[in-house]
């Protein structure tokens, strides 16, 4: 039963990482044509969101002049928004620190475009400070708003480059799936013979995986992210079927496991 919980530990550590890397790797497998007609529309929605949020900006101006809210009062909520921003980005950092499938490589590139981010928004508190007019805060929430993109899209190209590690731990996993189950049903094959048929199907399951495993290792090693992803997916999908299969065994043979 040890096993069987560690076979299934092990499979809950590579599932997070996996599901993130769907998340960032959508876009890749799209053709040209379907990326330049997202890209168009994309485009198009900017033009209108654009657009609106010059007409909200004049509206929430006249509100604000209407409701007696002075510079002051407005300088400060910037200010409060500048610092929320600061804190999420000091939280991610110690996420990227606490992400165990990312290499180090990896996380110093993503840590250092935050810590650089962290350091434009103090100057934006700054600058914010010492702003005179509303129009000049108003310019400064435009660099802030563009500044937040681009760092977004650097976070995310990264965290992409990072998806051969990804796999490469669920190579290592699934590696340990198999030793580890293989373990336990050397024991019981010998022991447990009501479950025979049990073992050999599940035995074979094991070997497949294996193979699949193995293209896995060598799709890692070419670097070839395409095919890697495949190779992951598929054989991330083969072990809640083999985790069924364990637990069906160890029923069945329980009298014979410590």
């Amino acid at each position: 039963m040890k096993i069987l919980l560690s076979i299934i530990a092990a499979f809950s550590l590579v599932v997070v990482p996996m599901t993130q890397i769907e998340a960032t790797s959508v876009k890749d497998s799209l053709t040209e044509e379907q990326k330049a007609e997202i890209e168009a529309k994309s485009q198009e929605a900017q033009a209108q969101a654009d657009e609106a949020k010059e007409k909200a900006w004049e509206a929430g101006t006249t509100a604000a002049q209407e409701a007696g809210i002075t510079f002051e009062q407005f300088q400060d909520a910037v200010l409060k928004v500048l610092d929320l921003a600061i804190q999420r980005v000091e939280n991610a950092q110690g996420t990227i620190e606490g992400l165990y499938y990312m290499s180090d490589t990896t996380k110093d590139e993503i840590t250092d475009g935050l810590e650089a981010l962290e350091g434009e928004l103090l100057s934006y508190k700054t600058a914010v400070r010492s702003a005179d007019t509303v129009d000049e805060i108003r310019a400064i929430n435009e660099d802030v708003i563009q500044t937040l993109k681009d760092s977004t899209s650097v976070i995310i190209e990264a965290v992409k480059e990072s998806s051969l590690v990804i796999y490469a731990e669920v190579e290592k996993t699934v590696e340990k799936i198999k030793i580890k189950s293989d373990a336990m049903l050397a024991v019981l094959e010998v022991d447990c013979t009501e479950g025979a048929s049990e073992i050999d199907s599940l035995q074979a399951e094991l070997e497949t995986l294996e193979t699949l495993n193995d293209d896995l290792k060598s799709a890692i090693e070419d670097q070839d992210k395409e095919n890697a992803k495949i190779y992951a997916q598929e054989a991330m999908s083969m072990i809640p079927g083999i985790l069924k299969s364990l637990e069906s065994i160890v029923n069945t043979c329980s009298e014979y496991i410590e």
